[in-house]
């Protein structure tokens, strides 16, 4: 999703990004986006724009990021008034909450509180495992004991993420805006997308010619292109529309369809 994002945030002339990605150093974190560029069959939209980009490494749960004091007075200073986008989340559906806490939870503290230093505006992607259902009729939600519990670790982090980021926004003066996917499938251009558990799957499935047998009633795919995602979220978070702030957008295609 990142990487789809980068040709739509950059097409202000004007605009410098900073990519804060996992890696040893700068170089590493520029060769591992870049690699991910061309994977993405996005070197044509990308490489007219390379001289504005930065690449750091940063440590998502660190409360400085895994920056130095001057590094971060720096970070900052180079952010000050414009957008921070957070896409970072330890994805995993196996470990509990307490296991995802520090990363998920107190990474994006982390990240806000940068934010909110730089004066600039706070951009949550969360997802549709956030809430109880996929009803737009209310902005923010408020789980029960009994629909908290049924959710999985990762869930469970993203909703203490959005319950924490809509009573600080109650609180302080703070431009943050939500955006909760769907499952995000490969690019309708390319294809391109997260090689994960759905992509064997269905990968499996086309190599044996076979497919599981689910009840089309109630097993319905929640899948969103990726591209879809990144243009939406781009468009919603570069808008100046003042209704969008202190506001949460759901990202997903109208109505599921049935995997068989």
């Amino acid at each position: 999703l990142s990487l789809l994002s980068l040709p739509y945030f950059s097409q202000n002339p004007k605009a410098k990004l900073i990519c804060l990605a996992r890696g040893a150093n700068s170089n590493k974190v520029k060769e591992r986006v870049l690699e991910g560029v061309k994977k993405a069959e996005l070197w044509e939209a990308v490489s007219p724009f390379l001289s504005r980009l930065m690449f750091l490494p940063f440590s998502f749960s660190d409360d400085k990021l895994g920056f130095s004091e001057l590094g971060y007075v720096a970070l900052v200073s180079a952010l000050q008034g414009g957008h921070v986008i957070l896409n970072a989340a330890w994805v995993n559906m196996v470990i509990p909450y307490e296991g995802l806490k520090k990363s998920n939870v107190g990474g994006t503290l982390n990240v806000l509180r940068l934010a909110c230093r730089a004066q600039g505006r706070f951009h949550f992607i969360s997802s549709v495992a956030a809430v109880s259902s996929y009803s737009v009729e209310e902005k923010w939600f408020s789980l029960s004991h009994s629909e908290f519990n049924a959710k999985d670790g990762y869930g469970q982090t993203k909703a203490v993420c959005e319950r924490l980021l809509y009573e600080i926004m109650m609180k302080y003066p703070v431009d943050g805006r939500v955006y909760r996917p769907s499952y995000i499938c490969g690019s309708r251009k390319t294809g391109f997308g997260n090689t994960d558990f759905t992509a064997h799957l269905l990968k499996s499935c086309v190599a044996v010619e076979e497919a599981p047998i689910l009840d089309a009633r109630t097993k319905k795919l929640h899948w969103v292109p990726v591209d879809f995602v990144a243009e939406g979220i781009s468009s919603l978070a570069l808008s100046n529309d003042p209704s969008l702030s202190f506001s949460s957008s759901f990202l997903s295609l109208s109505l599921p369809f049935p995997f068989s």
